[in-house]
This record gives structure tokens, sequence and C-alpha cells, in this order.
């Protein structure tokens, strides 16, 4: 979509002036056209008739002239009207806007913008895309590193060794029982007395 091009001057630009109401009405309609199908101001004479309507209006009034006297209002009338106001010329097939370049955006001008937009809104999309796609890796990384983590931590702990503490008799010490009278204690066929405890405090390994 293209804009058209008008300041706040233009109602009271000397050519619009002199063109009448009708006339600066014919301008703008005519103004659309040419942004809307880019023809450089060029306006086809077929396309004007539909410009306006002009049912049931008058124009060229005279003075004192009773109501609704004067001439029907056609597009040719103003038309005319616009021509000789210096804002229109007649060419082969149609009518040029005069200086409509240096006011409104040129075919070229208008192709190239959007060809612009166009090119960049495609990079656009796909470091949009791009972006998404690295975002959604992160995400996933992110929630497999936990459970990656608990499953090194497990295989850690079931290949550590585990320290077992071993209890030993000490050498000195007979491996047989007493006959709970007299302290003495059957090995075999040989009693032996119990060595007293100084002793064997003595023999234990510090």
């Amino acid at each position: 979509m293209t804009w058209v091009r008008l300041d706040e001057g233009f109602p009271r630009h000397p050519k619009v002036a002199a063109a009448g109401p009708l006339g600066m009405a014919m301008q703008v309609a005519a103004l659309c056209y040419c942004n809307e199908y880019l023809t450089d101001g060029f306006v086809p004479r077929h396309v004007v008739a539909g410009f306006l309507n002009l049912e049931r209006i008058s124009m060229n009034c005279w003075q004192n002239e009773m109501i609704g006297g004067g001439d029907d209002a056609t597009w040719q009338l103003v038309v005319a009207d616009v021509i000789d106001a210096g804002l229109w010329s007649e060419v082969d097939g149609g009518y040029r806007i005069h200086d409509y370049l240096k006011y409104q955006p040129s075919k070229a001008d208008v192709e190239a913008d959007r060809k612009q937009k166009s090119s960049a809104g495609r990079l656009g999309g796909i470091n949009s895309a791009i972006a998404r796609r690295a975002k959604t890796s992160r995400s996933e990384a992110g929630a497999e590193a936990p459970a990656v983590a608990d499953a090194q931590a497990g295989a850690a702990a079931e290949s550590k060794p585990v320290s077992v503490p071993v209890v030993t008799t000490p050498s000195f010490l007979p491996t047989s029982t007493t006959d709970g009278k007299d302290g003495r204690i059957e090995n075999g066929k040989h009693d032996q007395t119990l060595p007293p405890l100084d002793s064997i405090l003595k023999e234990m390994p510090a």
C-alpha cells in the first residue's frame, strides 16, 4: 500500500483554489489512483468518469440564477477546470498531473522499497527460526543435564570400593574355653592358666 502525500496547505494552494471544490476533489481522486496503480502521474481518460459522483450537482451557475440553474456538473467540465487551473495537462490517452513526481513517490522507488522490505522480512524470519531452534536446544540440554549427572553419580557410587573392618584374634590368646570352675582353660588334653592382664596388654600391638 502506498500513501498520498498532501501537506496542510493543499486546499489553499492557488491552483487548487482556482479549480474549485469539485476540481480539488478530482485532484485528490486522481492522486489516489496514480499512487495505487503506480502510473507516475498518468491518469487514463476512461477512468476519470468514475472518480466523482456528480449526480444532481450543478456548476457554472450565474449570478441571481434561480436554484437549480446553471449547467449540470459533468466530469468533462470538472476536468476542464482542473486543466485551466494548471493542475493537469492533456496528453495522449488521458491526462498527466503537474509536478506529480515532485511530491509523490515514483513507481521505481515504491518497487525498490517493497523489495527491500520483503528481503528484510525473509531475513528476519530466518533469524527468528534459528533463534527459536537454539532456544529449544538449550532447554532440552538443560532438562537432560540433571538426569545425566544423577546417572554418572550412581555409576561412580557403584564402582567405588567400600572398606570393611576385619577383626582378628591375637595370636597370644588361646582358642579354647574355660571349664567355668577355677579359671583354667582346657586346650586339648592340657590345661593352661590364663596369663596376667599386664602381660597381655604388653604383647598387644600399639
